[in-house]
């Protein structure tokens, strides 16, 4: 990792409760200032994403110095940088990160549940928070923290939304699809007039921190119940990757090989998945691990690129996809 890209993720994300999950993969040893042992202070959460935001009519220049006015358009500028960080129509309505982002999510949750993370994404266009139990729940060899990540955007990449979810303590894996995510999930787009207030996250979600972790539980044990063997999970790689003794020498077939030898690595081997190798938790997690720790990413960083996945929709999808994919092998095998 670069020194750049250390600098950035320190300056940007704050990481709570290390003496439960330990620190963030990415964090230096000596970081004192990123990572925090116990919950993160509110304070610090609106140091980090309480900017102002000022709104302006967005111009051009002419090849005659002359400004011109673009209609129907504003840009978004951060008061203490002086950064645009969005061009969106006039009518997107700018939704305060301390007041959607935090007091909307503790009004919601009540007592009990602290800032577990809260970071800037995008160089600051993104915020976001996740709400967290300070204690970690344990089952089955399992520890993880369930939480309710509220996120929003100035450069129109994402309406306001709450969404529920799963971190596995053993390798900081974020889990979506395995509580349904889809279904606890409330969306508010920038337009005028639009707000939200507890009652209504209450009645959208319908549950508390501590019934998502049920939730939670009640899925690792019907994933646990259902056996793979070795050769299902054969086929399921060849599924997943392409079959390498299909292709033609190259890179594709040099890339699925690769991918092959990492992820048996991961499930038979790597303790943050060995453990329930010959499971469908297993599978489903040594391919949870690869995408999130070892998957190549394509320009940005893997911290930003991770929670942008995530609060976006996609580690949803991928983790659908590849549950599909193996379910469909065992009730074909």
């Amino acid at each position: 990792m670069s020194q750049e890209t250390q600098e950035w993720l320190e300056q940007n994300i704050k990481v709570g409760f290390t003496t439960e999950r330990g620190k963030a993969w990415w964090a230096r040893e000596d970081d004192d200032t990123s990572q925090f042992p116990g919950a993160i202070p509110t304070e610090e959460a609106r140091r980090l994403i309480g900017f102002e935001v000022v709104e302006s009519p967005l111009a051009a220049i002419l090849p005659s110095g002359e400004f011109l006015t673009v209609p129907d358009k504003k840009a978004l500028i951060r008061a203490d940088t002086a950064t645009v960080l969005g061009t969106p129509g006039t009518g997107y309505l700018v939704h305060d990160n301390c007041a959607w982002l935090l007091e909307n999510v503790f009004a919601f949750l009540g007592g009990g549940v602290e800032i577990g993370s809260v970071g800037l994404l995008r160089g600051g266009a993104v915020a976001f928070a996740q709400m967290e139990f300070k204690e970690t729940m344990q089952h089955a060899g399992e520890r993880f923290r369930p939480f309710i990540t509220a996120v929003t955007s100035l450069d129109s990449s994402f309406a306001t939304t709450y969404k529920s979810g799963a971190q596995r303590v053993v390798c900081d894996n974020t889990l979506a699809a395995f509580l349904g995510a889809d279904n606890v999930t409330l969306r508010k787009r920038h337009t005028s007039g639009s707000k939200v207030n507890a009652e209504e996250l209450r009645q959208r979600f319908n549950v508390q921190l501590g019934e998502i972790g049920d939730a939670f539980t009640a899925e690792l044990d019907q994933l646990l119940d259902v056996s793979v063997s070795d050769a299902q999970w054969a086929e399921f790689l060849n599924a997943h990757t392409g079959d390498p003794s299909e292709m033609d020498k190259g890179r594709t077939k040099s890339l699925a090989e690769k991918k092959q030898d990492t992820l048996n690595e991961l499930y038979f081997h790597d303790p943050r998945v060995a453990p329930w190798s010959g499971s469908e938790w297993g599978v489903l997690q040594a391919v949870s691990t690869f995408q999130q720790h070892l998957a190549t990413i394509q320009g940005g960083n893997r911290v930003e690129t991770n929670a942008l996945k995530f609060l976006g929709g996609k580690t949803a999808v991928e983790e659908a996809e590849a549950r599909a994919t193996l379910d469909r092998i065992l009730t074909t095998t």
